[in-house]
């Protein structure tokens, strides 16, 4: 038998209904989780603000202030200026005007800087397995994928960073030779003094050249008065550092050696920032990474136009001529293994994980 309600249930149902229309007008809409997501910290960041004396920082970098790395971080600068409604100041130093750049990452450590940029190849003593991202045969298709790999593999991996609070990374593109002297064979390199760092001084060496361990700006006087005859840089140097103007070749070849830097800050500076303040030196960053990602490859487009108007070569080195390099390269990466699992380094692991984001990453860029 079926059950059928009263007469007076309508009546109800349509009262009931109507007051909750009357009330669902007059509420507030209901939040997404994204809303409800972004309020909360918005709420925290604003209460750490009112409650923060105003700080100044002052950033040691690497690169020289003419450098167009420096646009992006400027806009770091100024966007944690601006999320932080002027309570945080952040002061450039460029080119070694604050630090030498070989002591950037023990000044850092230390507490002499608040923030440092830097190339890892100036301190190895701190960092045996990042060192690896210096290793031949570690080939990155473009200055995007050698960003987004080395970002990742700073940020998930390592220990080495720990006294410090690690913000961001980038990769260079894959470096060049820039050479007064064509070289197109292996038996070229005797004889040459090529500036290198880190553990392409190893593979420049390994190919019967000459390593000279300068920094960048160092490196256009020995250029220039001949204490160097070439530099294992992008072609971008060609132009930030006025390179073209001093050298006659541009060799374009893959996987001989790409550079890395990162951007940290003091740990001390780190844990006197509220959360709320540390998550916007956080997001920005991740902006960073996106901005500068394709950055280098711009920069060797511009580089090698510089250098071909002061009169210089751009060449490709044959693949079988290559060949022959890799070959003569091929025992670096196992020596490198070897010495530091001696230590107890698990450098094996920390080497795949490099080749798996490279890979990773050169199929996307």
């Amino acid at each position: 038998m079926i059950k059928r309600s009263s007469g007076k249930t309508p009546g109800i149902v349509c009262i009931l209904l109507i007051m909750v229309l009357l009330a669902a007008c007059g509420a507030p809409a209901a939040q997404s989780p994204a809303q409800s997501e972004a309020e909360g910290p918005a709420d925290d960041l604003a209460a750490a603000l009112a409650n923060m004396k105003p700080l100044t920082l002052n950033w040691a970098i690497c690169m020289g202030s003419s450098h167009r790395a420096n646009e992006v971080f400027n806009y770091f600068c100024d966007r944690v200026n601006e999320l932080t409604e002027g309570k945080v100041t952040i002061t450039q130093y460029a080119g070694e005007t604050l630090v030498k750049n070989t002591d950037i990452y023990e000044s850092l450590k230390n507490g002499i800087v608040d923030m440092g940029e830097a190339d890892p190849s100036y301190s190895f003593s701190y960092f045996p397995l990042i060192s690896a991202y210096f290793l031949s045969g570690i080939s990155f298709n473009s200055s995007q994928a050698a960003t987004y790999a080395a970002d990742e593999w700073f940020r998930s991996d390592f220990a080495e960073l720990r006294d410090v609070k690690y913000l961001w990374a980038f990769g260079m593109s894959p470096s060049d030779l820039l050479t007064n002297k064509k070289i197109e064979t292996l038996a070229d390199f005797k004889g040459v003094q090529i500036r290198a760092t880190g553990y392409a001084i190893s593979a420049v060496e390994r190919l019967g050249a000459s390593a000279v361990g300068i920094t960048p700006a160092e490196t256009y006087e020995a250029l220039l008065k001949g204490t160097a005859d070439a530099a294992l840089m992008p072609s971008e140097a060609l132009i930030n550092w006025n390179f073209g103007e001093v050298l006659k070749y541009d060799a374009n070849i893959s996987g001989l050696s790409t550079v890395t830097h990162y951007i940290a800050m003091n740990m001390d500076r780190w844990n006197s920032l509220p959360p709320a303040v540390q998550q916007v030196f956080l997001d920005v960053s991740a902006e960073c990474v996106d901005m500068i990602a394709p950055l280098w490859d711009e920069m060797d487009k511009e580089g090698i136009a510089f250098g071909e108007q002061n009169g210089m070569e751009y060449y490709d080195v044959p693949l079988d001529v290559l060949q022959t390099w890799w070959d003569a390269l091929a025992p670096l990466q196992d020596e490198w293994v070897q010495e530091r699992a001696a230590k107890g380094l698990d450098a094996q692991a920390a080497l795949d994980r490099l080749k798996s984001l490279a890979e990773k990453y050169n199929a996307r860029y």
